[in-house]
């Protein structure tokens, strides 16, 4: 919990080799229903390096939104990120379009 806000936060491996594919897509499908209906949160975002195209496909496939890009710091060493955004109401317009 940070404040107010309830937070679910699922982290992976940034190392190339960690990623996957389509079992990655539905572990992620899975927390994203996991924190919409569960927890009942408002919006949940996605942080991926920048240059993790195969992540970024996967964000845009379960129906998230370029949000912004950063620099972060994960174990003390700065990296460039691209982080995308669903929120709730989004979540619900994407799955009946796909219906």
């Amino acid at each position: 919990m940070l404040g107010s806000s309830r937070v679910l936060r699922h982290s992976t491996l940034r190392r190339r080799h960690a990623y996957d594919g389509t079992p990655g897509a539905e572990a992620a499908a899975s927390w994203i229903e996991h924190g919409f209906t569960t927890f009942g949160l408002p919006r949940i975002i996605a942080v991926t390096d920048t240059p993790n195209v195969r992540s970024i496909a996967v964000m845009r496939r379960l129906g998230m939104s370029f949000d912004h890009e950063a620099v972060l710091e994960e174990d003390g060493v700065p990296f460039d990120a691209t982080i995308y955004s669903l929120t709730a109401e989004a979540r619900k317009a994407w799955r009946a379009d796909r219906r």
